[in-house]
């Protein structure tokens, strides 16, 4: 991405958490670390969405669709807070 689009920053996000019913939460789980340490280990900054759904006091259930996976309205505002976040931090 660099490369391709010279004087862009690059920015990865993690995602939000998933939980059961979704078949792959633990899995997911696993990614986020993966993400911020590559994020690190590159230069990259990293927004960590994942990590504002699991601060949030109200818990992944109420953030989440009842699939699990993906975020409800609470959830969708929680993502967009955190993105803007980073962007007005930088």
């Amino acid at each position: 991405m660099k490369a391709r689009h010279i004087g862009v920053p690059v920015v990865a996000m993690t995602q939000n958490p998933e939980q059961a019913p979704a078949v792959y939460w633990k899995t997911h789980a696993k990614r986020r670390p993966e993400i911020i340490a590559v994020g690190a280990a590159t230069g990259i900054d990293v927004i960590d969405t994942y990590g504002a759904f699991v601060a949030d006091a109200r818990g992944l259930t109420a953030l989440l669709r009842a699939d699990g996976m993906h975020p409800n309205a609470a959830g969708s505002i929680v993502w967009k807070d955190s993105v803007k976040a980073a962007y007005d931090a930088a």
